[in-house]
């Protein structure tokens, strides 16, 4: 019996990739939104990937004031990093200006039924009836940060986490944020943002800690009012679905079925960057900046305090936490840098290894770790010159990863960082990838 050969292997995998990487058409579709009790006509366009047998669950990229976010469904880097994620996403375009949410409902009654009926169209439009169960994971930018904390107040139960970049503070029931501690939550704040800044945000968020939300502050530094770099979102929204989606299920073809999302069990909290308001409330009071945050698990935590300082899903999202907020760098290009030279719209896929680039500028470190979201991979004793890691990605999905550099300031051992969040889509099947093994090794002995 002949061994099939290594080049009709790779065309087998090739084809086989090019097949579940082809791109769906996103669709168009407007609903009438409950709003207390009369209609509001929105548009949405959704998007989801080809070749994912089960949807798992959907992003809603929310707009600013008077906005439109339906051409978030063509993005190259959302269509390169959403079909490992097995998430398909939603753009809208926002309807009432201003402040206005109210199409979401005025009621979680109303706000439960608008969200389903989206779900149910996207469904349908797609013919993947699972995706009525399907958890949502939530994304704003400015208005669209209100739209996200108030979706989360009103489906609690089937939101995955949210983000709101640059603005925070609105819940279906303004005198109970409460339904936010049901889930993670990450607030990007601007230290130059005057339509929300710091010390409204601050405030907002330390209000929602105070009712038991999970949520986190991380600080956009030299920035304004302006959506804030990708790898921040792609980082915590990685983080939140590791934290609650459950391991191994998709949500049932079964109407009526909703998949339930586990409680975050393992929460880690991150000192927080604070504002000083001691002497009058001046919306020109900057953040008080931190060399390098303390982090450490809620559970036995006696050091940091979880009524001011920030709850993250993950550890891995902690370390992200240090590296964006670290203050000694804050105001120049960090020292540290990290890259993946190999990534295409943001995603490595196919099973090629990830290559990850790590740079230091300006200080001397024998000391460079570098871990895989909590997992130490590598550490580099000398920093000079470029330094190489080829990571083997074993899932799908989102993968993030952290360096931490030591170095000396004055005798002082001091810590600076950076991440890299990259998509990883289509890894060949572990039979496929034995099969390969076993035809690669007959034709080195022939």
């Amino acid at each position: 019996m002949k061994t099939p050969s290594w080049a009709f292997l790779l065309i087998l995998i090739c084809l086989r990739n090019s097949v579940a990487m082809a791109a769906t058409t996103p669709v168009n579709f407007t609903l009438n939104l409950l709003d207390n009790g009369q209609t509001v006509p929105v548009a949405f366009r959704a998007w989801i990937p080809d070749g994912v047998d089960r949807i798992r669950g959907l992003i809603f990229n929310l707009p600013g004031s008077n906005l439109d976010t339906r051409n978030v469904t063509t993005n190259g880097s959302w269509q390169a990093v959403l079909p490992g994620m097995g998430f398909g996403i939603v753009g809208l375009r926002d309807t009432l200006g201003n402040v206005d949410i109210s199409y979401w409902g005025n009621t979680a009654a109303e706000g439960q039924a608008n969200i389903q009926a989206i779900m149910n169209a996207v469904a349908s439009a797609y013919n993947h009836p699972e995706i009525s169960n399907a958890p949502i994971m939530l994304d704003g930018i400015s208005k669209g940060s209100l739209m996200a904390t108030y979706i989360a107040s009103m489906v609690p139960q089937r939101t995955i986490g949210y983000v709101a970049d640059k603005g925070l503070g609105a819940t279906v029931d303004p005198a109970d944020p409460s339904p936010l501690s049901q889930m993670p939550g990450l607030v990007i704040s601007g230290s130059e943002d005057q339509t929300f800044p710091p010390l409204e945000n601050f405030l907002t968020y330390t209000g929602v800690l105070a009712f038991g939300g999970h949520i986190g502050e991380v600080i956009d530094w030299g920035v304004g009012h302006h959506a804030t770099n990708p790898p921040i979102r792609y980082a915590f929204i990685a983080q939140a679905i590791r934290a609650r989606y459950p391991k191994g299920q998709v949500p049932s073809l079964t109407p009526g079925n909703p998949l339930q999302l586990v409680n975050n069990t393992a929460p880690w909290l991150g000192e927080a960057n604070t504002v000083d308001y001691q002497n009058g409330f001046d919306i020109s009071t900057p953040f008080n900046p931190i060399s390098w945050a303390h982090i450490n698990p809620v559970a036995g935590n006696t050091v940091l305090d979880p009524t001011v300082d920030s709850w993250l899903p993950t550890q891995a999202m902690a370390m992200v936490f240090q590296t964006q907020n670290e203050g000694t760098f804050n105001t120049s290009t960090r020292p540290l840098q990290i890259s993946v030279p190999n990534a295409v719209n943001t995603s490595v896929n196919n099973g090629q290894p990830i290559s990850i680039a790590i740079t230091l500028t300006g200080l001397t470190s024998n000391h460079i770790a570098l871990y895989h979201d909590e997992d130490l991979i590598a550490v580099f004793n000398q920093s000079a010159g470029l330094l190489q890691y080829q990571y083997m990605p074993t899932e799908n999905g989102l993968q993030t990863f952290i360096a931490i550099a030591d170095y000396s300031d004055n005798g002082v051992i001091k810590q600076t960082g950076n991440y890299v969040v990259v998509g990883v889509s289509n890894l060949p099947e572990p039979g496929l990838s034995i099969l390969l093994l076993t035809g690669a090794m007959a034709r080195r002995r022939r």
